[in-house]
């Protein structure tokens, strides 16, 4: 499956905002600040004011620019290193969809708290399962397909402080870990 047939299944399935909001959530979650899943400052009080003065027009949208790349790269790099070839993130969906607009309803520049950020992947999750992660936090979270965002927030929930989880959803040309 290509990026435009997976980001397709995005659109079609009207995700494209729960996407990106649910990856601006754990990329803050995930940050140096809070969970230190990955070492990442775009998102702080001195991430801000360095970006304000750099990008003064919008450093809001440069600094989740920025915290989305950490997380996605720091996926690539757990996932490449277990041999999940051609798997595709939460963040790779979210960087695809991020320059037609971010989401309205996750104000960056509010407190954040983890347990917000706890009862917000609950929520996304529902019902969903994923099997446990591996001793590096890889998760195989299945085939990309209808329910993926759910599995990818329960895969979250599965993360604590310290302790990153990487979850991936596999395309037909993907394999799963080594």
């Amino acid at each position: 499956m290509t990026q435009k047939g997976w980001l397709a299944i995005v659109q079609e399935h009207g995700e494209r905002g729960a996407v990106v909001c649910l990856a601006q959530l754990v990329a803050q979650a995930g940050s140096s600040q809070h969970l230190k899943w990955w070492d990442d400052e775009a998102l702080t009080a001195a991430g801000h004011y360095a970006l304000e003065r750099i990008f003064p027009r919008n450093p809001r949208f440069v600094a989740m620019r920025l915290a989305l790349r950490s997380a996605r790269e720091r996926h690539a790099g757990v996932l490449a290193g277990v041999g999940a070839a051609n798997a595709i993130t939460l963040f790779d969906a979210a960087e695809a969809l991020l320059d037609a607009g971010g989401c309205d309803d996750h104000d960056l520049s509010r407190d954040f708290s983890v347990d917000e950020f706890r009862s917000r992947l609950r929520a996304t999750a529902a019902n969903a399962q994923v099997a446990e992660p591996d001793s590096r936090g890889v998760i195989d979270a299945g085939a990309f397909g209808t329910d993926w965002l759910a599995r990818a927030a329960a895969a979250y929930l599965r993360g604590e402080a310290g302790r990153p989880v990487f979850p991936f959803f596999r395309t037909p040309q993907s394999r799963g870990p080594a």
